[in-house]
This record gives structure tokens, C-alpha cells and sequence, in this order.
């Protein structure tokens, strides 16, 4: 039977009162919503802390494996980075909305309500990309799967990608002369010459200082 998604798209709510496009299919029987509880999308206006988003993604992901050995821990590997993968959808699936809304607005620009709609999605994907980032750390200690190799290269391509695309967006919604405390932290690696071959340790790096950014105003 089918699995709710990790999160809920279909919760976000923009300026217009129109919903987002909804989130993509489930990534396994285990229900990944049950494991990662916490992980859902907020209203714009009451986003989420992205340090507790992100760790209960990586508690999410992590949970119950030490109890497992042999077939079972590896077949239950194999569902962790199913649902990895398809955080990365949402995260992209989110991204690409609020681009092509950005993108739309033209020379008009975005208004208070809309710059804050998209502040708050930019905050849930932080929360996801340094969650996911941080918990497929956690489970390659686990995964010992000669065969998972490939997948989890694709992974860090894919959670790459989000990283230079967040910190590139973060820069659009804050304008400028407007730009927040998180989109300083997150987009100050963005006109590196070596950005397209930033390493794993960089995008962390990168994400850490948006998370720790977030943190310092919502005290």
C-alpha cells in the first residue's frame, strides 16, 4: 500500500491563497511520514526552525537501523534512499515553482506578502537540503551495499544541484539592497569561480551557515 510523501506540498499557501502544486508519489511501504515525522511543510506565514527541521530529517533517516543486520538492513537501506530521492523531487518540485513565480513577476518584482511566501519556502528547503545532506552522512555508516555506490553519487550531485539553486534564488527573493540575514549566509559562495565544483564539504559548509543564520533571528 501506498505511503503518504514526506511532506505535504499540497499545505503550502501563497499571497493568492492558491495552493502549490502537489508533492510527488510515496517512496515506500514503510511510510516515510511515520519515520520522519515533523518533516512537513508549514504555512508561509509560521515556517518552520530550519535546525529542527533538519534534524528530524536526519533522526528520520537513521531511525531503527542499528537493530537491523544482514538482508534486512540492507533492503531497509535501500528505502531510506528512496525517500532520500524523493526529498529531492520536493525540494527541486518547490524550488522550481518559486523560481518560475520570481521569474514571472519580471521587472514589476514580488510584493511584501509574496517576498515572505517565498522566504518561507526557501526556509523549509535549507531545512530539507542540510536534513538530507546530514542524514545520508548518517546512513552510508550503515549501507555497506557495494551496489549503492552509484545512487548515493547521484545523491550528492542532486543535493548539489539544490544547494547552488537555493543559494542563487535566496539572492532573487531578497532584492536588492534586501537581502535577509539567511540569504547573505546562504548565497555568499554564489559568484565563486569553483561554485559548479564545490565540494561536499563547501555545500556543507554553505548550508550550515544559512541554518545557523535562521537560528540567530528566530532568538
Amino acid at each position: 500500500m501506498a505511503a503518504a510523501s514526506i511532506v505535504d506540498l499540497g499545505r503550502w499557501e501563497d499571497p493568492s491563497h492558491e495552493r502549490a502544486p502537489e508533492g510527488g508519489g510515496s517512496a515506500s511501504s514503510a511510510g516515510p511520514r511515520r519515520r520522519l515525522s515533523g518533516a512537513g511543510a508549514k504555512r508561509a506565514c509560521a515556517p518552520p526552525s530550519v535546525s529542527e527541521h533538519a534534524a528530524s530529517l536526519v533522526a528520520g533517516l537513521t531511525r531503527g537501523l542499528a537493530g537491523l543486520t544482514g538482508s534486512a538492513l540492507e533492503q531497509e537501506c535501500v528505502v531510506r534512499r528512496s525517500e532520500v530521492l524523493e526529498g529531492i523531487g520536493q525540494i527541486l518540485h518547490v524550488i522550481d515553482a518559486t523560481d518560475q513565480a520570481v521569474f514571472e513577476a519580471g521587472e514589476t518584482g514580488i510584493s511584501s506578502s509574496e517576498r515572505d511566501c517565498y522566504a518561507g519556502r526557501l526556509r523549509w528547503s535549507a531545512g530539507m537540503c542540510s536534513g538530507l545532506q546530514r542524514g545520508v552522512e548518517a546512513l552510508v555508516g550503515f549501507d555497506h551495499a557495494a551496489s549503492s555506490t552509484e545512487e548515493y553519487n547521484t545523491i550528492a550531485a542532486l543535493l548539489g544541484e539544490c544547494g547552488q539553486r537555493l543559494t542563487r534564488l535566496s539572492l532573487l527573493v531578497g532584492g536588492p539592497g534586501q537581502r535577509s540575514p539567511q540569504a547573505a549566509a546562504v548565497g555568499k559562495a554564489t559568484h565563486a569561480p569553483t561554485e559548479d565544483r564545490m565540494s561536499a564539504e563547501a555545500r556543507e559548509e554553505q548550508m550550515e551557515d544559512y541554518v545557523a543564520a535562521e537560528a540567530r533571528e528566530e532568538q
